[in-house]
């Protein structure tokens, strides 16, 4: 048994609402933050890679159909609604992951030379 991706949202509150509305119609669903977002939630405080929503395989057409449902009356306010990342934050994302993750190696390798 598997989970597959049904949702993806920029933001943590619409995730939580989804997985809420999920689990309140006898769906099992969890949500996480995508690629390198769980790093930069830690590291930064924030993510620019978004949240995503898993629900078990047997359940994906099911979860897809109440949110669409939900979507069409309108029950995610304009705000929440899933946005597509533009190339910029995309970029901004993976500079900062760059920065963090060469600033330890390199910390790491002068105090393990000096």
């Amino acid at each position: 048994m598997g989970y597959r991706k049904v949702y993806r949202t920029d933001d943590e509150a619409t995730m939580n609402k989804v997985v809420k509305l999920l689990q309140r119609s006898r769906i099992p669903a969890y949500g996480k933050s995508e690629g390198a977002g769980e790093f930069l939630q830690i590291s930064m405080g924030m993510s620019y890679q978004g949240r995503a929503i898993y629900v078990p395989e047997e359940y994906t057409e099911e979860a897809k159909k109440r949110i669409g449902e939900w979507e069409k009356k309108g029950e995610f306010p304009e705000a929440l609604r899933t946005q597509s990342h533009s190339l910029k934050a995309r970029i901004t994302a993976i500079l900062w992951v760059v920065i963090l993750v060469g600033g330890l190696v390199f910390t790491t390798l002068w105090n393990l030379f000096q």
